[in-house]
């Protein structure tokens, strides 16, 4: 079975950086020698970027920039789109889309000031879409899709919400990919009931796409799609003649004409033939529109934290598994934040079923101290764990020393 430790995360807390900040100076006082400071008439400073990075601190806790250090944030109940390009843990992070590419990135620059839409001039209604790959696997607990404010652009009319992780080296219970290629098979999570006009965010909650636990919430995911499905394209919204005219040629839409019948009911014909074809006393209306500008500001992707065990084997962590042979390290496959590796395997021996109750032990070292809020075990294979036994520590040995 895979057995993947996937997320441990870190909330908020004043005693945290207290803890870390502690932690990271101690070095400085203990150990400093030859690296890490120069020496100015009677003093010892540690002053640059350079002298930092001489020290040893635990990898992926410490932020040095302007030769000053400090605990890297940790944050609980964040928007995992906003730093999606800088991981590329299941391919480089960041959005792309079928249409004006150039503008992508700007459904996850966190600026609701800024959007993309596609080039709806030159691109057909089937390139309408976005993607963001959000660089590792994320538990999605919601998706929030944020359209132009009024004045700035259109929602899209009518769209789907699609997600998508790579599956395990050996897929059970689903094709993540379209039979016989590599291309993703996305599955939908929500799409609009009607067409949209006005509503600038709408909420979308994804389900499970695995059997959990009652207190799961969310579905583990590395790519989310917007997809279009309809536009009213040149007739996005009736004007006047007078509030046509004052558009930017590139906002201007349809101009109908129609023609009044012997009933009084009115019929759309040609602009030539309302001019130079009827009496001027069949002549009806003529309607005026402006053009939809469909513009997809921010894509939210909400998460219950920043995951702790990524990092975990650069800041000297472990994770290991008993087997006959003894323990086996699992650290680069387990807290990578790819859901394409992980530890494979059976239950093995009878001396691990003394009641025939089969025990599988697994140990992990974070490789500092941390406050954990959540602790997320993502596992496929042909059969799931029955039974669950969690235990942690702060690291603190008995006087026999063990943990």
């Amino acid at each position: 079975m895979n057995r993947s430790i996937s997320e441990l995360l870190l909330g908020r807390n004043t005693a945290f950086f207290l803890a870390i900040f502690l932690f990271l100076l101690l070095p400085f006082y203990l150990g400093a020698q030859t690296k890490g400071y120069s020496i100015a008439g009677n003093q010892i400073q540690v002053n640059s970027d350079l002298h930092w990075q001489q020290w040893e601190v635990a990898g992926g806790i410490a932020h040095i920039a302007d030769g000053a250090i400090g605990p890297k944030l940790m944050r609980k109940n964040i928007n995992a789109a906003l730093n999606a390009e800088v991981f590329s843990l299941v391919g480089q992070g960041g959005a792309e889309s079928g249409s004006n590419q150039g503008d992508a990135g700007l459904v996850i620059d966190g600026d609701p000031g800024t959007s993309w839409g596609p080039d709806t001039e030159n691109s057909p209604l089937k390139d309408w879409w976005v993607t963001i790959n959000l660089g590792r696997l994320v538990v999605a607990q919601k998706i929030v899709v944020h359209f132009a404010e009024e004045g700035m652009g259109d929602p899209l009319l009518q769209f789907k919400v699609l997600v998508w992780r790579h599956g395990p080296s050996r897929a059970w219970n689903r094709d993540y990919n379209l039979k016989g290629t590599d291309i993703p098979n996305f599955w939908e999570i929500g799409r609009t009931s009607k067409p949209n006009k006005s509503q600038r965010a709408l909420e979308f909650v994804p389900h499970t796409t695995e059997l959990t636990n009652g207190i799961f919430v969310g579905d583990p995911i590395e790519r989310v799609q917007i997809v279009a499905l309809d536009s009213d394209f040149d007739r996005a919204f009736s004007v006047n003649q007078e509030q046509y005219e004052a558009l930017p040629d590139d906002q201007k839409g349809a101009v109908d004409h129609f023609r009044k019948g012997e009933s009084g009911r009115e019929s759309l014909i040609s602009e030539e033939a309302y001019f130079n074809e009827i009496e001027a006393d069949r002549r009806g209306a003529i309607k005026y529109y402006r053009k939809e500008i469909p513009r997809v500001a921010e894509i939210e992707v909400w998460t219950a934290g920043d995951n702790v065990n990524l990092g975990t084997v650069d800041r000297g962590g472990v994770l290991t598994v008993d087997t006959n042979a003894g323990p086996k390290d699992l650290g680069a496959t387990v807290t990578d934040g790819d859901y394409t590796t992980g530890h494979n395997g059976s239950l093995f021996g009878l001396d691990r079923c003394p009641t025939g109750e089969c025990v599988y032990f697994f140990f992990e070292d974070l490789g500092a101290l941390f406050w954990l809020d959540t602790i997320h075990f993502i596992t496929d294979g042909a059969s799931g764990i029955d039974q669950l036994s969690v235990e942690i520590s702060d690291g603190m040995r008995a006087p026999d020393g063990t943990i």
